[in-house]
């Protein structure tokens, strides 16, 4: 397998992990028989992937920008039916009430269960009776999931080249949404010409992002509330955790890997910054582990705002 660094993306980010994560999801989906594993070089924390086919970062970004490209219009993302998400005025259609997503499920998306399941699920729900969603995502006010990767694709579709940026060199475009994934997007009103607040987002890492919700793993604890891969509920706090390795590992590996107990082990949060224990982190080829939690905002969850890692 040839490894190929992508230096666009920075794993000590939440926004550069995931959407690292989107963009194996992608290859594992749609070009199988390139057999990805991904790893990180330890010394950047830059991503490497590792295919039988491609050599240089210019063929990956060529295959990612011709996906994204041959989506047909009414196809949001790949691998994602065409009106998928539902459409409609708010609430959020694709969450209902928890007695009827079944239903929902059966008669529209009855070949897409999982796809489904990873973006809500009625093992929880909110005070209102309708089902939760994944902590991946942060809506702001009343928007949909429709509204949200509506805009990401009317990006992508619009400005192509954003993609290669995402594994190149990457460039913040103002007025575009991050999506509640990258804390440094958000310009307050102070740091504009206008006086207003605005986002500078970086629309390919976004789009990646998002593409990846499909493969992280969506539940409910027993006190239900949602967690999700990667997500883990320390000191009362929920914070998104992820581990960075040097082994190249599938999709189902990192799966595995973001979800194993070690990566957490003896955690506690105090004023900020999560202690971790790092003793089991060698068998697994971790070299360092990174941490975030999102802040909130008047009417949203808040983007994903990153901690300070101790491991003493």
């Amino acid at each position: 397998m040839t490894p190929v660094s992508l230096p666009g993306l920075d794993g000590r980010t939440p926004l550069g992990f995931l959407a690292t994560l989107g963009l194996l999801h992608l290859v594992t989906t749609h070009a199988p028989d390139t057999q990805p594993r991904l790893s990180w070089t330890p010394i950047t924390c830059t991503p490497l992937l590792h295919t039988t086919t491609w050599s240089t970062v210019d063929e990956v970004a060529e295959w990612l920008t011709d996906l994204a490209a041959g989506l047909p219009e009414e196809q949001l993302l790949p691998g994602f039916p065409a009106g998928f998400p539902p459409s409609g005025a708010a609430p959020d259609p694709l969450r209902p009430r928890r007695e009827n997503l079944r239903e929902l499920v059966e008669d529209r998306y009855a070949d897409h269960v999982e796809l489904v399941g990873a973006l809500v699920t009625d093992l929880a729900v909110k005070p209102d009776g309708r089902v939760e969603r994944t902590p991946m995502v942060a809506p702001t006010g009343k928007q949909s999931f429709h509204t949200m990767f509506r805009n990401q694709a009317h990006y992508i579709r619009t400005e192509p080249h954003r993609l290669r940026e995402a594994l190149t060199r990457w460039v913040r475009v103002p007025d575009r949404l991050a999506e509640s994934f990258d804390h440094a997007a958000i310009h307050s009103g102070a740091d504009d010409a206008r006086g207003e607040p605005t986002e500078h987002a970086v629309p390919g890492a976004t789009w990646l992002a998002i593409a990846g919700l499909p493969g992280y793993r969506l539940a409910a604890d027993l006190t239900g509330r949602t967690t999700a891969t990667a997500w883990r509920r320390i000191n009362h706090a929920n914070l998104l955790v992820w581990p960075l390795w040097t082994y190249p590992l599938s999709a189902t590996g990192v799966r595995v890997l973001l979800e194993h107990p070690n990566i957490t082990r003896d955690a506690v949060l105090d004023k900020g910054t999560l202690t971790l224990n790092p003793e089991g982190w060698q068998p697994l080829t971790v070299f360092r582990v990174c941490a975030a939690r999102r802040r909130p905002s008047n009417n949203s969850d808040g983007p994903l705002t990153p901690i300070p890692v101790r491991t003493p």
